[in-house]
């Protein structure tokens, strides 16, 4: 994979370094710049100096779409010139001017992505925590319901929608109990109808893998796997 470079906006970047600090290989090939809503605008500078000069590393991680979201949002609440909507509180609360400049902000970010891969070669990862959201669904002659769903955005609904399109891989990830203090990780790689999240693979992988001992190592095991069956058909 070469040299990574995580953008971190969650706020836990401090937990990978501890999680490779005793393997110096790792640690040499790994770099991270922590971002909120104060150093945004560096954030958006350093992107501009990418797709520019090119990046000193093979893999960029955005870490998260989520955090990142809340971060766009923040920033534009505290740059907005007018004055800023609030709550009966007093607390800013968001407009459409926010989620607005949420959605331009992922458009060029996505836009920066596909340059940064088809000029550089360069492998984007994007994570995302997915959040709980409630909707008033209307239907006439009926009461209001209400439905809950997930999104990888706080915010916006367009967000959700755009990032999808731009990205071969998506896996949704999943913690399942399979006993008494057990549990097994699972990603899987087919859904189409949960919510604003979708998940798809375009290398084959089966829908549902086991990935308790860590993502990479089981899409390895699969696809060599793979190979020999294709192999074995052959012959």
């Amino acid at each position: 994979m070469g040299k990574v470079h995580v953008s971190e906006f969650d706020g836990k970047a401090r937990s990978l370094i501890n999680h490779y600090q005793n393997i110096p290989e790792a640690m040499s090939n790994i770099s991270y710049e922590p971002y909120h809503s104060l150093n945004f605008k560096e954030f958006l500078t350093w992107m501009d100096v990418q797709q520019t000069d090119g990046p000193k590393f093979k893999t960029w991680i955005l870490d998260s779409v989520t955090s990142a979201s809340n971060t766009a949002i923040l920033y534009q609440l505290w740059k907005k010139d007018k004055q800023v909507k609030t709550s009966k509180a007093g607390l800013p609360v968001t407009g459409f001017d926010e989620l607005n400049a949420e959605t331009v902000f992922f458009t060029d970010l996505l836009e920066a992505s596909n340059h940064l891969n088809e000029k550089f070669g360069t492998n984007i990862i994007w994570i995302a925590h997915p959040v709980s959201k409630m909707e008033i669904v209307k239907e006439e002659g009926k009461l209001d319901e209400s439905r809950r769903y997930e999104s990888i955005s706080s915010y916006g609904y367009k967000v959700p929608s755009l990032i999808p399109t731009k990205f071969d891989e998506i896996y949704r990830m999943y913690v399942e109990k399979i006993g008494p203090d057990k549990y097994r990780r699972l990603a899987h790689t087919s859904v189409f109808n949960d919510g604003n999240i979708v998940a798809r693979t375009s290398i084959g992988l089966p829908p549902i893998m086991d990935v308790t001992d860590g993502l990479y190592s089981a899409m390895i095991k699969l696809l060599k796997k793979k190979e020999e069956d294709v192999a074995s058909a052959v012959k």
